[in-house]
């Protein structure tokens, strides 16, 4: 499977992910919100849903989490 990484910017009150191999980017007030909308970007991206990627990576601040 593919991996997709996200990098998470924080400007004022938004945060901003931005994948970095495919063209998707997402905004939120919060990041519990943030990691839906990235969800929700990734299988509308990869529509049909038998091509969404999995597992995708979140970077925050230089520090990886996995979803």
């Amino acid at each position: 499977m593919k991996s997709i990484t996200f990098f998470v910017t924080k400007s004022d009150s938004v945060y901003t992910a931005s994948s970095v191999e495919e063209n998707i980017v997402t905004q939120s007030e919060n990041l519990d919100t943030l990691i839906s909308n990235i969800e929700e970007a990734i299988s509308l991206y990869f529509e049909p849903a038998s091509n969404v990627a999995s597992p995708y990576t979140i970077v925050f601040s230089g520090q990886a989490q996995t979803a």
